[in-house]
């Protein structure tokens, strides 16, 4: 069984590319591969458009799912469901909650007696830089008070995260997009993307530190000193207080202990490692 679900607004530029089926889009060869593993890719659409001006969106195509993927998808909604869909539920969720991440457009799935074989999920272009291409390209200018809103403002984000009771522990640097400017507030917005792990109704601290531990071990020495890093957990426990966190003390353990393990399994990310990256 074969199924797409896309957005309304999309549909007619998918038709206009020759895509509407399952394996039309499954299929497509018409875009740029930009990142692959033996579970799952992701491909850039560059897709004509009504006006003449080309459409951007991304593409993740899923290949055979873990079975620890799929029970993964129970615990979460309640059912079985393709990896495609969970992303796309995820996205909305974190839209609701005013989280920005990735906006669905579409997702479509391949079943055999209700097991997903393969699945795909499509998303608009990001307003937004990657983050590591930002900071490669703003940081050494900056100076340390712009530096410290940047912190703050990312603390205040993964705070608005956790206080939702979504838990994301795949929280690394290059998971997350800095946007445009609003015109008011706060310079700095972020988005965060790959949410095939994310869990919800997470409302124990453990979660947000486990988040956090992967974040901190993928930012480089080179820009987040010391004093950096502590104004960022200031920023996340303190000014609205973090209500999850009751024990302080073991809010940072739990940390510590998932940024070592990290770094004792991947070793610790320097500013050259992440360049090629």
């Amino acid at each position: 069984m074969k199924k797409c679900v896309v957005n309304a607004a999309d549909a007619e530029v998918f038709l206009r590319n020759g895509l509407r089926k399952f394996d039309d889009f499954f299929d497509f060869s018409g875009g740029q591969t930009v990142n692959r593993n033996e579970k799952r890719d992701v491909t850039v659409l560059s897709l004509e458009s009504a006006n003449g001006r080309p459409r951007i969106y991304y593409m993740k195509r899923f290949f055979c799912p873990h079975l620890k993927d799929m029970l993964f998808t129970i615990r979460n909604f309640g059912r079985l469901c393709s990896q495609a869909e969970l992303e796309w539920r995820c996205a909305h969720i974190l839209l609701k909650n005013g989280i920005e991440t990735y906006h669905p457009v579409g997702w479509g799935v391949q079943t055999c007696c209700g097991i997903e074989r393969r699945s795909f999920f499509i998303t608009e272009k990001i307003d937004g830089r990657n983050l590591i291409d930002y900071l490669l390209e703003h940081w050494n200018g900056f100076d340390a008070a712009m530096q410290e809103k940047l912190v703050v403002g990312l603390a205040r984000f993964f705070r608005s995260l956790h206080q939702a009771k979504l838990s994301l522990p795949d929280s690394y640097l290059w998971h997350l997009f800095v946007l445009e400017p609003s015109g008011a507030g706060d310079p700095f917005r972020f988005a965060i993307i790959d949410l095939h792990r994310m869990r919800l109704n997470a409302a124990a601290a453990k979660h947000a530190a486990y988040n956090l531990g992967a974040l901190l071990f993928s930012l480089p020495d080179e820009w987040f000193d010391r004093r950096l890093r502590e104004l960022f957990l200031q920023a996340y426990l303190e000014p609205c207080g973090q209500e999850a966190v009751v024990d302080r003390q073991s809010f940072l353990a739990v940390l510590k202990k998932r940024e070592q393990t990290l770094i004792a399994r991947r070793k610790k990310l320097s500013l050259e490692r992440l360049k090629k990256m």
